[in-house]
């Protein structure tokens, strides 16, 4: 019998190309596996060489306090207690102390913090954690660093003047948008302190009029300084 002509419209089955098979990704390490596959990789100086390297600066183990070594730098170190929600108000990368079940302390850097989980630096290797993994390990203890914009590094509070208080003073009202002030600029008066209240309450600190160390990190980390290591790009809106 004659062959039937396929319908218009119709491909032969020789002419659909044949769908090629995707590898499923190999699952994920869990968190506590990876801090106990090698102590040396989450001792304090393996992740200050880190955090370091992540600032565009050396660490060299056994010679001095990582901190001098930050502070001959332009560097300061801050050890802290607190949130994920503070880490993402400073938006810094930071040295995570967490505890293994086991009970051993690791140090590891947070390198980056989105709405899908964290991304630690281990050693040569990166790891994705989601954040509820991330808090069985870590109980709130961190480390940052930061460049303070002067030499001095004091709360700032009303009849302060100083170098730093133009700094405070300009930074917040580059924030809000507000002409430059053009008399007084580096004296904490009235107005400035008002900056400072508005401040801390947009970003849900302690609000109390007083640039402290807390309110300035956080400030140096809206103002977004130019070649400074950031855990996510919007992350120092968060609670605004």
């Amino acid at each position: 019998p004659a062959l039937e002509r396929p319908k218009e419209g119709v491909k032969l089955a020789a002419d659909t190309p044949a769908v090629a098979s995707v590898p499923a990704p190999p699952p994920r390490v869990p968190l506590g596996t990876v801090l106990m596959k090698d102590a040396a990789t989450t001792t304090m100086d393996a992740a200050f060489a880190t955090l370091f390297s992540l600032w565009g600066t050396e660490y060299q183990p056994g010679s001095g306090l990582a901190c001098e070594q930050a502070d001959a730098q332009g560097l300061s170190c801050v050890w802290q207690r607190g949130s994920i929600a503070q880490l993402k108000l400073i938006n810094r990368p930071a040295i995570l102390s967490l505890v293994d079940s086991g009970g051993s302390a690791h140090q590891v850097v947070l390198a980056a913090l989105d709405a899908d989980g964290a991304k630690l630096r281990i050693g040569n290797n990166e790891t994705r954690v989601p954040i509820a993994e991330l808090a069985d390990y870590w109980f709130g203890e961190f480390l940052v660093l930061w460049r303070p914009r002067t030499d001095a590094l004091r709360p700032l509070r009303a009849g302060m003047q100083g170098e730093d208080v133009r700094w405070l003073r300009q930074g917040l009202e580059q924030l809000g948008g507000l002409p430059a002030s053009t008399a007084m600029e580096d004296y904490f008066d009235a107005e400035l302190q008002q900056l400072v209240e508005e401040f801390q309450r947009s970003r849900r600190l302690l609000v109390d009029g007083i640039a402290g160390l807390q309110t300035q990190l956080v400030l140096d980390a809206a103002l977004g300084a130019p070649g400074t290591p950031t855990l996510a790009h919007a992350a120092a809106q968060a609670g605004a």
